[in-house]
């Protein structure tokens, strides 16, 4: 499950298991986007017009236009998405939960493998960046946290 909030607006979430996207807005739930191509949706990232969505099971990011409901993919080849985060300009962070994987991807969807700690047995799981500390922060399924600058 992955949850995204838009300021002062609305809150979507994904549904990895009925695969949907539910939206909050106004103190009413409805399912906003039901489309048979959801595949475990997980993590979501709110920009001002759109919901990026890693659709884990089919190793695909989409990029839907909020208003529109428009998406088109964004990339693709990442095993076991997870978590989304801006880097702060242009790009994103993006995790590769199971095998312990961080990426970049640029504004063109180009992704760069950054930190692998598959090899040390470590699952990530969702991530945060504060880009003013250029920290990514990185929780783990083995119940610790990890910080990279």
């Amino acid at each position: 499950m992955g949850m995204a909030l838009f300021p002062k607006s609305k809150l979507y979430i994904s549904d990895c298991f009925g695969n949907k996207i539910y939206r909050i807005s106004d103190s009413k739930i409805e399912v906003w986007f039901d489309y048979k191509f959801l595949s475990g949706p997980n993590g979501l990232l709110c920009t001002k017009d759109d919901l990026l969505l890693l659709n884990m099971n089919e190793k695909i990011a989409y990029v839907i236009n909020k208003r529109t409901k428009k998406y088109k993919k964004f990339f693709s080849g990442i095993d076991n998405l997870d978590g989304i985060v801006s880097d702060g300009g242009n790009g994103f962070f993006v995790s590769g939960a199971w095998q312990g994987q961080i990426f970049h991807i640029d504004s063109d969807g180009n992704k760069k493998l950054m930190i692998d700690l598959g090899k040390e047995k470590i699952n990530t799981a969702d991530i945060e960046y504060i880009a003013k500390k250029k920290l990514l922060i990185v929780p783990t399924l083995n119940k610790t946290v990890i910080a990279y600058k």
